[in-house]
């Protein structure tokens, strides 16, 4: 997305992007539709979608690659195709241990040299400091260092704290746990879909993507989306 990309600057090497929205608002959809251009520039990235089976996780990304909810048996085959060496899914939709997934992405980034790694989403990483809030800041403080021993980005999934009306428009500050979440990363983006006071879906477009921090250059942003239910 151009606009994405003018307030942005391009994703970096070395960085962790923090994404936050309610549930709803897009986020695994974007994410996929990202790691889908990626593929197509010849970067290879590694998924784990925890909070889905990778079938599911598979077909979703296939339905977005061919822009049809109910692809040909073509489509399907030059979509495998096209992503063949290009994606490698984290076979598990249950809670994982963090130590494993550090096992994972290292595999991944040594073995197949993908340089882009989501969690989707932090809730479903058992983490192994007792104290939550702690091994938060420990957690993604290890997110960090992994970016930059491995020259890679990572994309990590945050929900909003509870609390929140579905109207609310996601700040920083409403990333649920420690604020080092946050803190330490390079980019927050914020997925959000607004409504007038009728209820309505906003005529500007289906879901607002705000660029709440960026490390590297300081712009931080607003774009309109449109959501393409095919």
């Amino acid at each position: 997305w151009p606009k994405l990309t003018k307030v942005l600057g391009g994703w970096r090497g070395e960085e962790l992007t923090v994404w936050t929205g309610r549930s709803g608002a897009g986020k695994s959809t974007i994410l996929n539709q990202v790691v889908l251009h990626l593929a197509g520039e010849g970067i290879n990235s590694c998924i784990a979608s925890l909070e889905m089976p990778a079938k599911s996780y598979l077909r979703w990304a296939v339905v977005q690659y061919q822009g049809n909810w109910n692809p040909s048996d073509s489509g399907v085959d030059s979509a495998l195709k096209f992503m063949d060496d290009k994606l490698y899914i984290v076979n598990t939709h249950e809670e994982i241990k963090e130590s494993d997934l550090f096992d994972v992405f290292e595999y991944a980034a040594r073995r197949h040299n993908c340089r882009h790694m989501i969690i989707d989403s932090l809730v479903r990483v058992v983490l192994e400091e007792k104290e939550e809030l702690e091994a938060q800041k420990v957690f993604v403080s290890k997110l960090v260092s992994f970016c930059k021993k491995f020259s890679c980005h990572i994309h990590l999934v945050a929900h909003p704290r509870k609390g929140m009306k579905d109207s609310d428009r996601p700040d920083k500050s409403d990333v649920k746990g420690n604020s080092a979440i946050t803190d330490l990363a390079h980019n927050v983006i914020s997925l959000w879909r607004p409504e007038d006071d009728g209820g309505n879906e906003d005529p500007h477009g289906d879901v607002l993507m705000q660029v709440l921090k960026n490390r590297e250059i300081g712009t931080t942003g607003k774009i309109r989306m449109k959501f393409n239910k095919e």
